[in-house]
């Protein structure tokens, strides 16, 4: 199995349980830290914190917070994806039984959620994989186990023992795409399960997903799940390939409703860095019209009759609508948006 050790400017690591935590951090102290916080209050289960810095500085207070997590800082900044290969391939190395991925923004609710976990993951016969549950997408009260092929995932639990039978997190993939190819590539060998019984927040909805940056790296790492990733299995590619196309529709339909022919062009930059998926075309993706901005106080109460529910539609395409909420489950409140000139260009994050 290749490795990214090369990325790797320092690293203090000391292995004192056989579960590790990978959590990549960037630019985000006080986001990290109060997730860090969260997961000390875990109870029954002793593990050890990766913090995997994406070439910032966070790492240098949270050590100072946390002095018994373990760190890896990184030359430069290789997305979450990146992270989680090189913190993945560090817990191999170092032969850690478990790994646990998630990203530095999401909560685990349950106390005792990782104990569950881990009491399912070594009972039920098959499993390689287990995940908790999702407010915002089941809500609160949901509390039945089920399986899945695919997932964007938070605090998704392994074996170690797995990655001997498939592949870690494909470096170069990004965004959706990256969570999507790992867990087609477990459940090819073996069953996930989502744990209702345990739960984690995660903000449901990004209001980035408008963005041609975003729609970039999610079609092109659909392209390439279907037609070049390994150990992924026939009918999870057919799967892919309808979400790209879906996808796609969606896209057209923003560059339509919104006269933002942006949109065409990212299809085809997406096509093209299928075609070369190490090759860096970001600086080439157009800036969008529009986004969707978050909305707060006077605003929402003179126009709140504006505003269209749109958390239970599943199709999500959001045209022609100007103004949106979104019911979150865990902040049991509305969350509004509305449509704005979009005047900044994003990085990768």
């Amino acid at each position: 199995m290749k490795t990214h050790f090369y990325y790797i400017d320092k690293q203090e690591i000391k292995k004192r349980n056989s579960i590790q935590i990978n959590l990549p951090t960037f630019n985000s102290y006080e986001v990290t830290k109060n997730t860090i916080k969260k997961l000390f209050k875990q109870k029954g289960i002793k593990f050890d914190i990766l913090l995997i810095d994406n070439g910032t500085e966070d790492y240098k207070k949270l050590i100072k917070d946390f002095p018994e997590i373990n760190y890896v800082v990184l030359k430069e900044n290789t997305g979450s994806s990146g992270a989680q290969r090189i913190g993945a391939e560090l817990a191999l190395k170092n032969k850690y039984e478990y790994i646990i991925f998630t990203d530095n923004d999401a909560i685990l609710l349950d106390d005792f959620g990782l104990l569950k976990m881990k009491q399912k993951l070594d009972s039920f016969p098959g499993l390689v994989a287990v995940v908790p549950s999702h407010t915002e997408s089941f809500g609160v009260g949901f509390h039945k186990d089920f399986y899945i092929r695919s997932w964007s995932f938070h605090y998704l639990f392994v074996k170690s023992e797995v990655f001997k039978k498939t592949d870690l997190h494909n470096f170069y993939l990004f965004l959706y795409s990256d969570d999507l190819s790992l867990t087609l590539k477990l459940s090819s060998v073996g069953k996930v399960l989502v744990c209702g019984n345990v739960k984690y927040y995660h903000y449901g909805f990004n209001p980035k997903s408008l963005l041609n940056f975003y729609n970039y790296f999610y079609l092109r790492g659909l392209l390439y799940i279907t037609f070049k990733e390994k150990n992924i299995k026939f009918s999870s590619r057919i799967m892919t390939i309808f979400n790209f196309f879906y996808k796609v529709f969606q896209t057209v339909l923003y560059s339509i409703f919104l006269l933002d022919f942006s949109y065409i062009k990212t299809i085809f930059l997406a096509i093209m860095g299928f075609m070369d998926i190490r090759k860096n075309l970001a600086h080439l993706i157009p800036v969008n019209k529009y986004k969707w901005e978050e909305i707060n106080g006077a605003e929402i109460n003179k126009k709140v009759g504006e505003y269209i529910d749109v958390s239970q539609k599943r199709l999500k395409l959001f045209l022609p609508l100007r103004r949106i909420l979104i019911r979150s489950n865990y902040l049991n409140r509305n969350i509004y948006f509305k449509l704005v000139k979009n005047e900044f260009n994003f990085e990768k994050k």
